[in-house]
């Protein structure tokens, strides 16, 4: 199909989305990304189960790997941006998500500055009882 440059160009119809017979939600809260020359994949699991965490018999969490998804690399960074995008709708409409590294350091940082305050008012602490003992 052709056009000139005075005719509009045809937009196509929307695609006809179905769920098919192998369709699943499934809960996901662990993630193995991997890749090769010609594809991106992730395996998906959830490390132990929604009532509790599930430990093998060493002491490591389990994780139930639940499926394989596979990309081309090129739709694989689509779907990237297309998560950063609904983050950010989600943080604008729910608030910030702070990333789990972010929150650690925040954590120890908040414990450090307690930690100065504690030594700086032990300090104080000394010094008065040293001014009373004279």
């Amino acid at each position: 199909m052709t056009t000139t440059k005075d005719e509009p160009i045809p937009t196509p119809p929307p695609p006809s989305i179905h769920k098919s017979a192998e369709y699943s939600s499934m809960y996901i809260n662990w993630v193995q990304p991997s890749f090769t020359p010609f594809d991106i994949s992730l395996l998906v699991g959830q490390a132990g189960n929604r009532e509790k965490v599930v430990l093998t018999d060493q002491g490591a969490v389990e994780i139930e790997i639940k499926a394989r998804l596979a990309f081309h690399p090129a739709e694989a960074k689509i779907i990237a941006h297309l998560l950063l995008q609904t983050i950010e709708n989600y943080e604008k409409q729910i608030g910030d998500l702070e990333d789990e590294n972010e929150r650690l350091i925040n954590d120890i940082s908040k414990l450090e500055k307690s930690m100065e305050k504690l030594k700086l008012e032990t300090a104080d602490f000394k010094q008065r009882v040293i001014i009373v003992k004279f």
